[in-house]
C-alpha cells in the first residue's frame, strides 16, 4: 500500500499565458504557490477474494472486472498507462474539486507518483508534473494549462516560465518574516459554485488580435509581482492583483454576478485586490489585504467562507509506503 499527499496551489498572477496555445507562441510565466490543503491517494493490490478486480473510490465507489469499464477517466488511462490491474484507489481531499485548486492536477500527479513509488521506480517532481501534463492534455485531452500540475508536483512559491521549449521553475525567496505576513494577508473565500474548468478554460477561446495587449499585461505582471513582494510592498501587490483581475474578466468567461458580488463585498471589507482562482465561475476567491484590515475584512465575509492557508513547501511526497508482505 502507498498513500501520496499532494498540495493544491493558490495562483496569483499569470494565469491564463501558462496555456499551450498561447505560450508557444507568445512566451508565458505564473507566480503560485503551492498551500497546506492537500489530496491524498492510496493506491495498494487488490486481494483475489473480490468478484471484481479494480475498486476506485472518490466521490462515488467504482467495482469493476474490466479497466475499459472504469468511469473515472484520469484513473482508467493512468491504469492503462502503467498496466495495472488488481488494484484499489482511494482519493480523499481536504477540500472540494473543481473549484480553482488545481485540485484535478494535484489527483494526477499523487496517483502517478503512487504508480511509479509501486513499481518501485524513484521519479523526481519534474519528471511528475510532467507526466502529469501529458495524461491530463495529450492523453485525456482536457483544456487547461500547465501551471497546475507544476505547482502542485514542485511545492513552494514559485516563478514558472513557459516557452515553445518548455517550463522552468525559479523558487522566489523572501524574507522569512515577510513571507508570515505576507499569509496573514492572503485571505481564501469559498463561493459555493463548482464548475468543470475545461469548459470555461480561457484555452477554448482563440485569441484575437484585440485580447493580445490584456494578455501580455497579465503575462508581465508576474515579475512586477514578484518585486513588489522582494520590496515588501503589500499594498503594491494588493493594487496589481486587482488590476489583472479588471483586465482577465474583459477576456473570459471567469465571471458571473455571484463572483462579483463577493468581490465587491471583499473590496467594502479592506481588501487591496483579489481574483477568482483556476478556470472561474465559482469555486475560490484569493484577496489581499493589509494586515490591519484582517479583522474588518473577516467581519465582512461569511466566516464559514473563509480558509485559513500556509505555503507548502514540501509538493507532492509519499507519505506511507508498505510492501504488505509479513515480518
Amino acid at each position: 500500500m502507498i498513500v501520496t499527499r499532494t498540495p493544491f496551489r493558490v495562483s496569483f498572477l499569470g494565469g491564463g499565458s501558462d496555456i499551450e496555445e498561447w505560450f508557444s507562441r507568445h512566451g508565458g510565466a505564473v507566480l503560485s504557490t503551492a498551500v497546506d490543503k492537500y489530496c491524498y491517494v492510496t493506491v495498494r493490490d487488490l486481494p483475489p477474494y473480490f468478484d471484481y478486480s479494480i475498486r476506485v473510490s472518490y466521490s462515488r465507489v467504482e467495482t469493476v472486472g474490466r479497466l475499459a469499464n472504469v468511469r473515472h477517466p484520469l484513473v482508467r488511462e493512468a491504469l492503462r498507462l502503467y498496466r495495472k490491474r488488481d488494484v484499489e484507489v482511494h482519493y480523499d481531499a481536504d477540500l472540494p474539486g473543481r473549484s480553482g485548486l488545481g485540485t484535478s492536477s494535484a489527483f494526477a500527479v499523487g496517483l502517478l507518483s503512487a504508480l511509479e513509488n509501486g513499481a518501485g521506480r524513484f521519479v523526481s517532481k519534474r519528471a511528475l508534473a510532467d507526466k502529469a501534463i501529458h495524461l491530463e492534455r495529450r492523453v485525456l485531452k482536457e483544456r487547461g494549462g500547465w501551471q497546475d500540475q507544476i505547482a502542485v508536483a514542485f511545492g513552494g512559491l514559485n516563478h514558472v516560465r513557459f516557452s515553445a521549449s518548455g517550463y522552468t521553475v525559479e523558487p522566489v525567496c523572501l524574507d522569512a518574516a515577510f513571507k508570515k505576513t505576507l499569509i496573514e494577508c492572503l485571505h481564501l473565500v469559498y463561493i459555493p459554485t463548482r464548475r468543470i474548468s475545461g469548459k470555461v478554460s480561457f484555452s477554448n477561446r482563440t485569441p484575437t488580435r484585440r485580447f493580445v495587449p490584456q494578455l501580455r499585461f497579465l503575462q508581465d505582471s508576474v515579475e512586477e509581482g514578484i518585486r513588489l513582494l522582494k520590496d515588501q510592498d503589500i499594498q503594491g501587490f494588493g493594487a496589481l492583483m486587482h488590476e489583472c483581475w479588471l483586465r482577465k474578466r474583459t477576456i473570459s468567461r471567469v465571471s458571473n454576478a455571484a463572483v462579483d458580488a463577493v468581490y465587491r463585498a471583499g473590496l467594502r471589507g479592506g481588501a487591496l485586490g483579489g481574483k477568482l482562482l483556476g478556470a472561474g465561475a465559482g469555486g475560490y476567491m484569493l484577496f489581499v489585504c493589509r494586515p490591519t484590515d484582517a479583522a474588518a475584512f473577516k467581519r465582512r465575509i461569511h466566516p464559514l467562507n473563509l480558509v485559513p492557508i500556509r505555503f507548502d513547501d514540501e509538493g507532492t511526497s509519499v507519505i506511507y509506503y508498505s510492501t504488505g508482505k509479513g515480518a
